[in-house]
C-alpha cells in the first residue's frame, strides 16, 4: 500500500509535535510550550517547536499560501497614482510581497505609461502591480493585455525591450470570466473606463 503525500505530511507534523517532555508537569512548563514571552524567541521558533507556537505565517508557508494584506497605495508608486482606488493587495498578482519590491519593479514601467502607447496601459499594469484589494484577485482580461501589447510592443522593441514573459497574454482569463476589460466608448465616442468585464 502506497503512502499519499498528505499522509506523509501529517505523519511528519505529528512526529514534530510529540516530544518526550510534553505535556509539561507544571504551569511554568505550559507557558514554555504556549509561547510565553519569557521563553526566548529563537527557542520558541527553533527546531521541534510546538504547534501552539506557530503563527499564521508559519501555517501559510506550510500550505504554500501567503495571506493577503490590504495596504494604502504608496505615494512613490507613481505608475498607479490616480488609478481610481487607494488600497492595493499584497502579494500582488506578480507575486511581489513587499511594497519596496512593487515600487522598484513598477518604476521601470512609468515611461511606457507616459508615452501613451495605449489608453489602458496604466489600468493593465496596475491591475498586476497594485491590484485593488478585494477578497478574490481580479485579473486583467486577455483582450486587455492583447490590446495594450498591440499598442506598445513596437515602441518597446524600438528601445530594445521585448514584451516580457511575465506579461504573456495567454495566461490571462477570457471573457465572460470576471476580469478587468478594455475601455468602452459611449455613443459620443468618449472613452468610459470599464473596470470589470463580466
Amino acid at each position: 500500500m502506497g503512502f499519499t503525500p498528505l499522509f506523509l505530511l501529517s505523519a511528519l507534523l505529528l512526529v514534530s509535535v510529540i516530544r518526550s517532555d510534553y505535556p509539561p508537569d507544571t504551569a511554568e512548563g505550559h507557558k514554555y510550550y504556549l509561547g510565553s514571552p519569557s521563553r526566548p524567541e529563537a527557542e520558541r521558533n527553533g527546531g521541534g517547536s510546538f504547534v501552539g507556537d506557530w503563527s499564521n505565517k508559519d501555517w501559510s508557508i506550510l500550505s504554500g499560501h501567503t495571506p493577503v494584506k490590504c495596504l494604502n497605495m504608496p505615494l512613490n508608486l507613481t505608475l498607479c497614482q490616480g488609478v481610481g482606488y487607494s488600497e492595493m493587495r499584497l502579494p500582488n498578482l506578480l507575486q511581489h510581497d513587499t511594497l519596496k519590491e512593487v515600487t522598484q519593479q513598477a518604476s521601470t514601467w512609468v515611461r511606457l505609461h507616459k508615452i501613451g502607447c495605449h489608453p489602458d496601459t496604466q489600468k493593465f499594469l496596475c491591475s498586476l502591480f497594485a491590484p485593488i484589494c478585494l477578497d478574490q484577485p481580479i485579473w486583467p482580461c486577455r483582450t486587455l493585455c492583447e490590446e495594450v501589447k498591440r499598442g506598445c510592443e513596437n515602441k518597446m522593441l524600438k528601445y530594445g525591450f521585448p514584451w516580457p514573459e511575465m506579461l504573456r497574454c495567454e495566461q490571462f482569463p477570457v471573457e465572460p470570466d470576471l476580469c478587468i476589460g478594455i475601455q468602452n466608448e459611449d455613443s459620443t465616442g468618449k472613452s468610459i473606463p470599464a473596470c470589470i468585464a463580466a
